[in-house]
């Protein structure tokens, strides 16, 4: 089991690792960033749909 929980953790680290490098190459504006994570907003035709999907998609598992 200890073998087991040690793979996942490696995979689970190297998705955060991979996604801090790409985080690194796109240079977004933190700010940008910060506000996107604790002040949603939906824009566009689309957006409620997408967000309710998004979270069917999330609830359904």
């Amino acid at each position: 089991v200890r073998k087991l929980e040690f793979l996942i953790a490696i995979l689970v680290l190297t998705i955060a690792a991979c996604f801090f490098m790409e985080l690194g190459y796109s240079k977004p504006n933190a700010h940008e960033v910060l506000e996107g994570l604790f002040v949603p907003q939906l824009k566009g035709n689309g957006a409620t749909g997408l967000a309710v999907s998004l979270l069917g998609a999330m609830v359904m598992p």
